[in-house]
C-alpha cells in the first residue's frame, strides 16, 4: 500500500509540474550582411566575421555583449534575440559601419509550453529587409 501511495504521489508531481517551467527556444535570428551589389561581405572576405560586434542596449548608455555565431553559409546567427516580451534595441558594430535594430517580440503558448516570437524588426540608420528565413542588411 505504501508503494502505491508513493507511486501516486510521484505521478501527481510529474504530471502537475510537467508543463510548469516548460520553455521552447525560439528560432535563431539570422542576419546576412551584404554590399550594395547584394554580395555577402563576410563570404567575400570584405568584412571578417571577427570584426563584427553585436550588443544589446542595456540602458543608461551601456551595452551588453550578445552571443552570435557564423553559419555555414556565412550569415550571423544571434542567440537570445527576441527571447522576451516587449521591445529591445541592439547595435551592430563593424570597422566601417555602426547601425541599430529595434526588435519587438511577444510571448506565445506553443503546445502548452512558453515560447516567444519576433513580431517586428526595425532597422535604424541602415537598409534591411526580411527574407525567407533571415534578415538581409545592406552595409557599405
Amino acid at each position: 500500500m505504501k508503494k502505491i501511495i508513493s507511486c501516486l504521489i510521484l505521478t501527481f508531481v510529474v504530471v502537475s509540474c510537467g508543463k510548469q517551467g516548460c520553455f521552447i527556444s525560439p528560432k535563431q535570428t539570422v542576419f546576412e550582411l551584404v554590399n550594395t551589389g547584394g554580395e555577402n561581405v563576410i563570404e567575400s572576405g570584405t568584412l571578417p566575421f571577427s570584426d563584427v560586434i553585436i550588443s544589446e542596449d542595456a540602458g543608461n548608455g551601456s551595452f551588453r555583449s550578445m552571443h552570435y555565431n557564423l553559419t555555414n553559409n556565412n550569415r550571423i546567427s544571434v542567440e537570445e534575440l527576441g527571447w522576451y516580451n516587449g521591445t529591445k534595441k541592439y547595435r551592430f558594430f563593424t570597422p566601417d559601419t555602426t547601425f541599430n535594430l529595434s526588435v519587438k517580440s511577444s510571448k506565445i503558448d506553443s503546445s502548452g509550453c512558453n515560447s516567444f516570437r519576433i513580431d517586428e524588426v526595425n532597422f535604424l540608420n541602415i537598409t534591411g529587409s526580411k527574407e525567407n528565413d533571415f534578415y538581409k542588411i545592406i552595409i557599405k
